[in-house]
């Protein structure tokens, strides 16, 4: 849906006050419609006000079929920092007549580095699709 021209259809990850993500990769799964998604932008936050552009998809025909899934790269200067919020926000309308602004979704997976902070006590764990690295 759009609110005054702006974009206003969005899933939001939060991570929670103790944890970040320096994000390399993200994995969404669509639901079981045929409402393929095919604009929006993954965005990080560290306060759910001020959002940054991670990946744009424009016209992205990726998701072809129902529960059907697909990943992509995280990378650029903003890919390098770390997170505590995540937003996929949409930007135009899915392959659907009848519901263009609804934004299917089974699940999201967000891989990267994590950051555990526990008062001013930092660990990090690396994520990857295949494996998990404490580091």
């Amino acid at each position: 849906r759009y609110i005054d021209g702006v974009p206003d259809t969005w899933w939001l990850v939060d991570l929670g006050p103790a944890h970040t993500l320096s994000p390399t990769h993200y994995t969404i799964r669509h639901d079981a419609s045929e409402d393929f998604v095919r604009s929006w932008v993954l965005q990080g936050s560290l306060d759910g006000l001020s959002w940054t552009d991670l990946r744009k998809h424009i016209n992205d025909r990726s998701i072809k079929k129902p529960a059907q899934y697909a990943s992509w790269p995280v990378i650029g200067s903003a890919a390098q920092a770390a997170y505590r919020m995540f937003r996929l926000l949409l930007l135009g309308p899915t392959a659907s007549r009848e519901r263009p602004y609804n934004f299917p979704l089974t699940y999201i997976e967000l891989y990267g580095v994590v950051v555990v902070s526990f008062d001013n006590i930092a660990i990090q764990t690396m994520t990857r699709k295949d494996k998990d690295f404490n580091l």
